[in-house]
């Protein structure tokens, strides 16, 4: 197998040989075009930061964008292999795509920090985790991340945003599209089809795409497949209406022979938004949209030896929700005043196998439905007079649960010089408890109504700026202080053993963060991202210092060939990682362009992942793949 990839490897770096030598004879210092390109995708509106575009240097926030550009340029297969280039992130998964990533953003946990796509969350209500694994890459236009506490615009996220923002449905011709086919060691396949277009008035886009491989590691096969569709059309002339709907179905094995154990799990996810847009007068813009989704997470556990049933879980997750929202623009002012509505339910059963009724005194059957029920109302404004951009914001949330919160913020900028912009921000966070935690529990966690939201007080300030007109950097130093901190303790030794979750933890979370990237010279340009969090347990006297350094050396020509070589170094630093290995895993992506036409146009790719084995990983059970190459061809017309 490593011999046919390989073949496939070489035969693609001998095409790109054929052209290089006329390529670099034709090389000369980077151009006015060249800068042009560099600086304009610095210059990005986002929506995220006040739930409306703004340009980016307006933007107050700690944020990173990522576009589909660059997901394609590092041949991604996972939302969480992406986030983990981005700086101040910390991303706990295997990179074998089986396990459940988790997300930490500046030394927050996992549960802490909101994922949505389309508007939806992607989190598990029972558990509060993030549900990266089952969103395909894709459809993904970009990925805009707010680090640090977005509750004043979003509600429960005390440790940050992510929100993937899909490719827009139209397009310039009746029917576009691409297809993709890659093959690798261990048969790694991802295969991905799109089309989008017009049909009269009405735009559309549709992707299908299905990938998996048979254990990069150990026995750790897994397989994902995914559909997704959108449509717009016109309602009026001022107003649109859009629809999307999506489905993943994502599942993997994982084998542990030290504790006899083979795991199952799955999960499906249907989800859809209804949206319409409209211009009510000059100023003042008006978006509705609902939103659904059904979950079912299943994961079962057997003996390796002997095939015993020892336990199975299902959860079953239904959302519905609702966002009205209204922009207005006028002079200095663009003022964003909405409300969020959701409803929750889960239907929760686990069953027992033999062994763990006996030993541990286990139910047979458990079954929980909880219930949940959230509004909201927001509303921001950015003031922008001369350089100077002012942002306040305020949120309220209530649920039927817990106590309601209040979420004040407010940002400024400051453009110094025409590249040279000033950050800072001051904001109060939360996050609400899992609803597994509050209400029912399971069957060894019982519950607490009266758990109150961790919340925390939190401040940031950067510069982001251009030393030369090929050099861009940025600086970022921040503060969070939470209270309130969700914690276990235990109820009951048992058997069975029984916890609950109270409130009890003071965390303080200080750190620094520094990007740095050169403008391409003689087409070859370099990225570099440090990130340093100090995390004080004050009420356990524990201390925890993360460090995470992201590398890049990029060769684009900007028509036919591009190479790069990323390294990735995580160190986490815990007192409970007895078995942390902290290497940095280095990746190479090529990929050449092979045919081009008017209508069609064919790329050939290759990537060798890990190629100096590296080992990076928290969990010596959860070790990363070594070095597997893939290769393959992208076709797009």
């Amino acid at each position: 197998m490593f011999g046919k990839i390989l073949l496939i490897a070489i035969l693609l770096l001998s095409v790109c040989s054929h052209s290089f030598a006329e390529e670099y004879a034709a090389l000369t210092t980077a151009t006015a075009e060249d800068l042009l390109v560099f600086w304009e995708a610095k210059d990005l509106y986002v929506e995220t930061a006040t739930r409306h575009f703004k340009p980016i240097s307006q933007t107050a926030e700690n944020m990173v964008v990522i576009t589909a550009k660059e997901i394609e340029e590092m041949n991604a297969h996972s939302v969480a292999e992406i986030l983990s280039r981005a700086t101040g992130i910390f991303v706990d998964f295997s990179e074998d795509y089986t396990t459940y990533p988790a997300l930490h953003i500046q030394g927050s946990q996992d549960r802490h920090v909101l994922v949505m796509i389309d508007g939806i969350v992607f989190n598990d209500f029972g558990a509060g985790n993030s549900q990266t694994q089952t969103i395909p890459v894709g459809i993904i236009e970009r990925i805009e991340i707010i680090k640090g506490p977005a509750s004043s615009a979003w509600g429960s996220s005390l440790g940050g945003v992510v929100n993937i923002i899909t490719k827009a449905a139209g397009g310039p011709s009746p029917a576009s599209g691409s297809v993709s086919a890659s093959y690798g060691e261990h048969d790694m396949y991802d295969y991905r089809a799109a089309i989008y277009g017009k049909a009269e008035d009405t735009g559309y886009y549709i992707f299908a795409g299905k990938t998996g491989n048979d254990s990069l590691k150990d026995e750790r096969p897994y397989d994902i497949g995914s559909f997704y569709s959108k449509i717009s059309f016109p309602f009026s002339h001022s107003a649109k209406l859009g629809l999307s709907l999506g489905y993943s179905d994502f599942s993997s094995r994982l084998d542990i022979p030290l504790i006899d154990q083979s795991q199952l799990a799955s999960n499906r996810v249907i989800y859809s938004t209804l949206s319409l847009d409209a211009s009510l007068m000059k100023d003042i813009e008006v978006k509705v949209s609902l939103t659904g989704s059904k979950r079912e997470i299943e994961s079962a556990a057997d003996l390796i030896t002997t095939g015993e049933f020892l336990q199975k879980n299902i959860v079953e997750e239904d959302a519905y929700g609702g966002t009205v929202k209204f922009v207005w623009t006028s002079g200095i002012h663009k003022a964003v005043l909405g409300a969020d509505v959701i409803d929750v339910n889960l239907d929760q059963t686990a069953k027992a196998g033999d062994l763990l009724q006996t030993s541990f005194l286990s139910p047979a059957v458990f079954t929980n439905h909880p219930h949940i029920k959230k509004w909201d109302i927001f509303v921001n404004d950015t003031i922008t007079v001369g350089k100077l951009s002012i942002t306040p914001g305020i949120r309220y949330d209530d649920n039927d649960i817990t106590n309601s919160f209040i979420s004040p913020s407010v940002g400024l900028t400051y453009q110094v010089m025409e590249k040279t912009v000033l950050r800072a921000s001051a904001a109060r966070g939360f996050n609400s408890p899992p609803l597994v935690w509050m209400s029912k529990g399971d069957a060894s966690l019982r519950p607490n109504s009266s758990l109150k939201p961790e919340n925390s007080i939190s401040y940031q300030g950067g510069i982001e700026t251009s030393i030369t007109d090929y050099l861009w950097a940025k600086a970022n130093v921040f503060s969070h202080e939470m209270k309130d901190e969700l914690t276990f303790e235990l109820v009951d030794e048992g058997p069975p053993t029984t916890f609950r979750t109270v409130n009890k933890g003071k965390v303080k979370r200080n750190g620094i963060e520094l990007e740095a990237e050169t403008a391409p010279f003689y087409n070859v340009s370099l990225n570099a991202g440090y990130a340093y969090v100090h995390i004080n347990q004050v009420t356990d006297e524990e201390t925890q210092k993360n460090e995470a350094v992201n590398v890049r050396v990029k060769y684009d020509d900007r028509n036919t060939f591009m190479a790069q070589l990323s390294g990735h170094y995580i160190w986490w630093n815990s007192p409970r990682d007895f078995f942390e290995e902290k290497e940095f895993i280095w990746d190479l992506n090529a990929r050449k362009k092979i045919y081009d036409n008017e209508s069609l146009d064919a790329v050939l790719f290759f990537t060798a992942h890990n190629i100096f084995n590296g080992s990076q990983y928290r969990d010596f059970i959860f070790k990363n793949p070594q070095r597997w190459i893939e290769a393959g061809v992208r076709v797009t017309f």
